[in-house]
């Protein structure tokens, strides 16, 4: 099934974005975590790069959303991922 909804890089690189802050995670460690660096991480989230869908499941899963809420049409801009938030609690993860 194709999905119906494609939103912009730039949309995505917002929800990414914002993501990442809710956690309190920086840019650089991101990179880090991603294998590359805070200028890759910064043009993603600007909408000027395009991220691949290996990285964008690390992101979903670092960041506690799915890849199907990331991209679908009600992303929710107010609930930080639970997976993250628990690890952070638990672990003390974090930018």
């Amino acid at each position: 099934m194709i999905a119906s909804h494609i939103i912009s890089n730039a949309e995505l690189g917002k929800r990414l974005r914002h993501a990442r802050e809710r956690l309190g995670y920086s840019q650089a460690k991101v990179g880090e975590h991603l294998g590359c660096s805070r200028t890759v991480v910064s043009r993603i989230e600007l909408g000027k790069s395009k991220i691949d869908s290996t990285r964008l499941q690390v992101l979903a899963d670092l960041y506690g959303h799915s890849m199907k809420g990331l991209l679908g049409p009600a992303f929710d801009y107010e609930a930080p991922g639970l997976l993250s938030t628990f690890k952070r609690l638990i672990f003390g993860r974090g930018g």
